[in-house]
């Protein structure tokens, strides 16, 4: 099983732009953090979730640090991490915050950066299709 779990964007642009993502990579299942589920072909089968408690427990949950300038400790570089299997990807709301603890999973298996050259935040929808395109880059299936 390959999810992915999200906060649900702020405004329309945000919403095609990870609609986007959803569809090129079609994800097994996606977990809209929040509690109302946005319009769009996307997002018909989602399931909507408080945090990552409402998750599976025996499938791991990828913590996905989209900002590199602000790393967690334990965090492991996209670069040499060994993507599972089965996981479900839990990215950050696209907001100055991301890194709060109130938006992180209660859950993380794995915590994973994407390296770049500057401190600046990687939107969530960009680190998702970069951390997706790898998985499918070492041959695992992402959709």
């Amino acid at each position: 099983m390959f999810g992915v779990a999200l906060h649900l964007p702020l405004n329309e642009t945000q919403l095609r732009q990870w609609e986007y993502v959803l569809c090129h990579f079609r994800p097994d299942e996606v977990y809209l953090v929040g509690s109302e589920r946005p319009e769009g072909i996307a997002y018909r089968r989602a399931t909507l979730i408080r945090d990552s408690n409402d998750l599976p427990a025996d499938v791991p949950i990828v913590l996905m640090a989209p900002q590199s300038g602000r790393v967690i400790p334990g965090n492991e570089s996209l670069d040499t991490f060994c993507h599972p299997d089965d996981a479900i990807y839990w990215f950050g709301p696209d907001t100055s915050e991301h890194m709060n603890d109130a938006y992180l999973p209660r859950r993380a298996d794995c915590k994973v950066y994407i390296p770049t050259d500057t401190v600046d935040q990687m939107f969530a929808h960009v680190a998702c299709a970069v951390t997706l395109w790898d998985r499918r880059r070492f041959g695992i299936d992402a959709g």
